[in-house]
């Protein structure tokens, strides 16, 4: 059902926007027939839902705006959310781009598809005056719903201070994730479920996330009655407790409502929201696929179906809100634009590509890392000097006064793999460097070594020795994660790559487990450079006994 919102809905502003959403992807299609686009075409009023998201969250004090997504309508997204120039994605369209390194080295086999890369920009109101908000789409991988755990990692560390001692501070209202989902996928990927699983743990919340299905109805050639064995493609959801509404991609209006029911649900109780946003898909899977093939009935019906924008035109001349004319000039505007950006292109031209240079042979082996005997003694003290009322298990005092006896004669120390690693992260977050570690049992850690975490034996209270330690100048957070390899990873890498200054450690609770996240490890963690222009430096650990 449909309710006039209290803030009225500008008709005018939304057909210009739909014309403009319509007339690019008619114009790529036009000037590069053939050519894979993902377009957004039947499901072109998920640009409506972003631009009322989005002006909503400026309005209520975001900071920074996440975005992850699959291909479906991406390029429309680059061009109209993140404001990519049009002669940039042209240039991209032509045949070939040349990525060129800073050693002048080709590197354009190395690289990923346009309707994969990611970009940012600043957020300006209607009026073009820039507001202090970020907008960052995360690049993703072909792995379709790989990029959601990232994008929940980036909004964590982005709305997280932790540059002073004791608890990080995390701010989840400043931050907001959007996750963008193809229906096939958010019902068949795993993924899905186990990036919704982070969204209220301790140390992984990132706020609340607002969820877009892209619902044309169809998984490349598969029906929905073959895809899932649910009603809804949102119907996983619902064990998560998480509010759904499915909205007509073909009624503006309430698509809009929809953007700002989300957004003022999200603001309000800081929990996840889904918009099941249902359309269609005007071409096949790819523009050079033939949907006919296996949907003839279906496609007879969508070729005879009016766009969006000629039903929100039509309906704005017959209310008299536009003149009868209007609707044609503007599709001839925006058209004759691209046609003029597309003409004043340099033939020659070649787009290079940021590329990040790589560090000089051997460089980490000139970086000292040695830590004195006298400093490390100082620190060994003060991890293992407790509160005088903290009753540690009676065979776990065995263990930490050996620990705390280490070091009293320093030439003849005997130091296991725990206590090494203890007093190195230690001595890190003295120098002032935030240290994040997660993952399956690492508080206590598999093989019962690490002990970051100690518990009261008579009241369960907790203590933190690195993080409690008087020595202390960065945070120290330390989390027990889900029993997840594939999303965690994932968050950890976005954390990682929104906030390098950080030390950011994920564990697998065995070492062989890591193959749990091997999709992460191959799409972004080696790719990183190459594909995306990034370099993280997340350290895994994978224990073996």
């Amino acid at each position: 059902s449909f309710r006039p919102p209290l803030d009225p809905i500008n008709p005018v502003a939304i057909l210009v926007r739909l014309t403009e959403v319509e007339v690019f992807e008619q114009f790529l299609h036009r000037t590069f027939p053939g050519k894979t686009r993902f377009s957004i075409e039947g499901l072109d009023t998920m640009i409506t839902i972003l631009d009322e998201i989005i002006a909503e969250s400026a309005e209520t004090g975001i900071y920074n705006i996440m975005l992850g997504m699959a291909h479906r309508g991406r390029l429309n997204v680059l061009a109209h959310v993140l404001h990519k120039p049009y002669a940039q994605m042209l240039a991209e369209f032509k045949d070939p781009v040349v990525r060129v390194d800073k050693h002048g080295d080709d590197v354009g086999w190395t690289g990923d598809v346009k309707y994969h890369s990611g970009a940012s920009r600043a957020y300006q109101d209607q009026k073009g005056k820039e507001i202090d908000v970020q907008i960052m789409l995360a690049p993703n991988p072909s792995h379709l719903e790989a990029v959601n755990p990232v994008v929940e990692g980036m909004a964590r560390a982005a709305g997280t201070r932790a540059d002073r001692s004791g608890l990080v501070r995390p701010n989840p209202s400043r931050t907001l994730p959007i996750l963008i989902h193809g229906d096939a996928a958010f019902a068949g990927q795993g993924i899905v479920a186990e990036t919704l699983t982070l969204y209220r743990v301790p140390g992984f919340r990132a706020g609340g996330t607002i969820h877009i299905i892209t619902n044309n109805q169809i998984g490349y050639t598969t029906p929905p009655e073959q895809s899932r064995s649910t009603r809804y493609a949102s119907d996983m959801a619902k064990g998560f407790e998480i509010p759904v509404v499915h909205v007509n991609a073909d009624d503006p209006a309430a698509c809009a409502e929809a953007g700002r029911l989300a957004s003022a649900y999200r603001a309000k109780f800081q929990k996840d929201f889904v918009i099941d946003l249902i359309g269609y898909r005007r071409h096949g899977h790819n523009e050079g696929d033939e949907p006919g093939f296996t949907q003839p009935i279906l496609y007879r019906m969508i070729n005879a179906h009016p766009t969006v924008r000629k039903q929100w035109a039509d309906r704005l001349v017959t209310a008299n809100e536009v003149e009868a004319d209007r609707p044609d000039a503007l599709v001839q505007k925006h058209m004759g634009e691209l046609q003029t950006t597309m003409d004043q292109m340099d033939p020659k031209q070649s787009l290079i590509e940021p590329h990040p240079t790589p560090p000089p042979p051997g460089a980490a082996k000139r970086v000292r890392t040695s830590v004195s005997v006298k400093r490390l003694v100082q620190l060994n003290e003060c991890l293992w000097d407790f509160p005088k009322d903290f009753n540690l298990h009676p065979r776990l005092k065995r263990m930490i006064d050996r620990r705390r006896k280490a070091l009293d004669e320093p030439t003849k120390a005997t130091i296991d793999w725990a206590l090494a690693e203890t007093l190195a992260l230690a001595s890190i977050v003295e120098d002032g460097v935030p240290i994040r570690l997660s993952g399956e049992d690492v508080e206590r850690g598999t093989f019962s070594q690490r002990h970051a975490v100690l518990h009261d034996n008579e009241t369960d209270k907790w203590h933190v020795p690195i993080r409690d330690m008087p020595q202390a100048n960065a945070s120290f957070e330390v989390r027990n994660s889900p029993l997840s390899e594939y999303a965690v990873l994932g968050f950890e890498y976005g954390y990682n790559v929104q906030a390098p200054e950080r030390l950011v450690i994920w564990e697998a609770q065995y070492g062989d487990f890591v193959d749990g996240a091997q999709i992460i490890i191959d799409e972004f963690l080696v790719s990183a450079r190459a594909k995306w222009g990034q370099t993280p430096s997340l350290v895994m650990l994978l224990p073996h006994g």
